[in-house]
């Protein structure tokens, strides 16, 4: 693929494992987005909670003035607090909506037009209906209060589906049954989508292009990302966002091209999205390989331009650059 990917998406990176002091939400994290954002290749950047509230202002005043895509993850606040949309405890459910709704209130703040969620835990197998009965009204509500708080624009909920028996063990899961439910209840909630993340695929065990196919017009937003499978003695096994290439990991170039000519099939640079133009994100984790912060980030770099290189998308491009 010789054309600009600009004319296709937006390529973001994902602040909170390139910094991870972002898992916490503490730190210089404006000083560290503007950072990122230095690098004129990124037209999108995927922030999470801010604890302090001079940094959070900060920060919403940057991004206000960068002309990019914003995404907010709000799984990694939630986890940390193990507030979980699928709680069968109607309790702890109504309480992680209340954080949620908290979150999506810091999104708009910062301009971001996706939320991404999780599931939490699955609860096995005898316990699942019960999970997505939970799961359904956490989401509904949620999406609900995003369209109550819109200005200019309606904050969309995007669920990333994770490995169900590998590492984060959550209830959604499979691709075929996280497109089954979604769909229904974008029947509701249109504003509502998934995640199609790289190495998560790799971890349930399926393929990049029957998940994309699946998937289909719910898909909102992707990672591109590595993982380590096949080897449970390892360090770097399951959700760890290893660098791309690395010796035991599923990803490199080719799968990277493999993964985006999926995105392409399915339709997802071809259809209007959420943010102003299709997001794919790096997610490397600069503590999960040899090498400084920086080096990591510029080989991750390296190596989407190799496998856009082999990408062929098949499609006209959508924007002008």
């Amino acid at each position: 693929m010789r054309d600009s990917w600009h004319k296709y998406m937006s390529l973001g990176y994902v602040h909170t494992v390139a910094f991870p002091n972002g898992v916490k939400g503490e730190g210089p994290i404006k000083d560290q987005v503007a950072q990122l954002l230095a690098d004129d290749s990124y037209g999108a950047v995927e922030v999470s909670w801010v604890k302090d509230p001079e940094e959070r202002e900060k920060l919403a005043g940057f991004l206000a003035e960068a002309d990019v895509d914003v995404v907010f993850l709000a799984c990694i606040p939630m986890m940390a607090q193990k507030a979980y949309l699928a709680a069968l405890s109607e309790e702890e459910r109504q309480a992680a909506v209340e954080v949620g709704k908290k979150m999506i209130d810091e999104a708009y703040l910062y301009g971001a037009r996706l939320m991404l969620v999780g599931s939490g835990p699955d609860p096995g197998p005898e316990n699942r209906a019960r999970g997505l009965e939970q799961l359904a009204k956490s989401l509904g509500e949620l999406c609900s209060y995003a369209r109550s708080k819109a200005k200019d624009h309606v904050l969309t909920i995007t669920l990333e589906n994770f490995d169900r028996e590998m590492d984060k063990k959550f209830l959604l899961g499979p691709m075929a049954e996280t497109a089954k439910f979604i769909r229904e209840l974008r029947k509701e909630h249109d504003n509502l989508g998934i995640t199609l993340d790289q190495s998560h695929v790799e971890q349930l065990g399926e393929a990049a292009e029957e998940s994309a196919r699946l998937g289909g017009e719910c898909i909102v937003h992707a990672h591109l990302a590595n993982c380590v499978v096949k080897d449970p003695s390892s360090p770097l096994y399951g959700d760890k966002h290893t660098p791309f290439g690395i010796p035991g990991g599923q990803s490199g170039p080719a799968e990277i091209a493999r993964f985006l000519e999926a995105l392409a099939k399915s339709g997802y640079f071809s259809r209007t999205q959420p943010t102003r133009r299709p997001v794919v994100s790096l997610e490397v984790n600069v503590l999960s390989g040899e090498g400084s912060p920086e080096e990591i980030i510029k080989a991750t770099k390296e190596a989407f331009l190799q496998g856009w290189g082999k990408a062929d998308l098949g499609i006209a491009p959508r924007f002008e650059v």
